[in-house]
């Protein structure tokens, strides 16, 4: 499984892996209401996955360029005045959105304070739930023998970071990170 929204964006899905976005596609093609939008990093948002993908359903959908926060949650920054400043410069054009996809698995750490930016019945969806669905489906037997990898692009400064802001941020231990 590719948990990450910008790796999986240039990566085609193949039996044997399959990456986040069409779970994400499918969260948002499931919810209600017609006003209906992203945030995600650069490149995701850069790549046009999304645009295609929704365009494929006849769906015009808004995104926002969210950098910024993944950068500052990488650092363990989950609130703050510069978090606020980042929140409403880039939230404030979705602030009557109904429904808003959070394409960076960054953003549910700072998901209480993304929704003080939003109108009260908007829904935040983590692909994540649609992922962990389909998995519980396709390998409902072999959960106890699913060996967790992790792997990272940076440096190993940054795997190091990683590993620990995963305990601070998520309260999820990770005993390695494998350089890619």
């Amino acid at each position: 499984m590719i948990a990450c929204n910008s790796a999986s964006a240039v990566y085609s899905d193949t039996d044997e892996v399959r990456g986040i976005v069409p779970f994400g596609v499918s969260s948002v093609l499931k919810n209600n209401g017609p006003q209906k939008a992203l945030i995600a990093g650069n490149s995701t948002v850069r790549s046009g996955i999304f645009r295609k993908l929704f365009a494929q359903h006849g769906l015009p959908i808004r995104q926002r360029i969210a950098q910024p926060l993944s950068i500052q949650i990488e650092k363990g920054v989950l609130s703050g005045e510069k978090l606020e400043n980042d929140l409403q410069r880039i939230l404030k054009p979705l602030k009557n959105y109904d429904s808003i996809l959070l394409a960076c698995t960054h953003y549910p750490a700072i998901e209480n304070e993304i929704k003080k930016h939003l109108k009260p019945s908007c829904q935040l969806l983590d692909p994540v739930d649609e992922m962990v669905e389909w998995v519980q489906q396709i390998w409902p037997s072999k959960q106890d023998s699913v060996e967790t990898v992790f792997m990272s692009t940076g440096s190993p400064e940054q795997l190091e970071l990683f590993r620990y802001n995963s305990k601070k941020v998520f309260d999820v231990y990770i005993s390695k990170v494998y350089p890619v």
